[in-house]
């Protein structure tokens, strides 16, 4: 899948991010946002809209890509760790924590895809790191 229609611009201390995007493809009222731990990484959706976002345990995934086109599927880890809610509901925020490959860096990755639902109910996600110098800029 392309997803060369997101693209972002401009990232700021105060923590709001400037980006590209196609109307078609992306809602505003959903926020997705990812940090990269030891061996984990943390994402975290806040739903903005009228609609609640169906999760589940056995119907989500996650993948990740790298910058030399290599897909990973990641592991959600045990169904005990991995949040209850059958929704994501407007103004809620739900966090996964998420199994990343052991050998991966966190300068190669290029996009995220979080597959979010049921069968009949899909929300996805996709997030992309910010440019290593506006990374640097968010430590601050």
């Amino acid at each position: 899948a392309n997803y060369s229609d997101f693209t972002i611009s401009s990232y700021s201390k105060d923590g709001k991010v400037k980006f590209m995007r196609d109307a078609k493809t992306m809602n505003n009222d959903i926020y997705a946002w990812a940090t990269y731990g030891y061996a984990l990484l943390n994402i975290s959706v806040t739903n903005k809209s009228d609609s609640p976002i169906a999760t589940n345990y056995f119907g989500d995934s996650f993948q990740l890509i790298t910058w030399d086109n290599k897909t990973y599927n990641l592991e959600k880890g045990d169904i005990l760790g991995y949040p209850s809610a059958s929704y994501i509901n407007p103004n809620q925020t739900v966090s996964y924590s998420i199994r990343l490959p052991y050998d991966l860096k966190q300068e190669n990755i290029q996009t995220i895809i979080c597959d979010l639902g049921t069968a009949f109910d899909r929300t996805k996600i996709v997030l992309k790191p910010l440019p290593l110098s506006q990374a640097e800029i968010a430590k601050q």
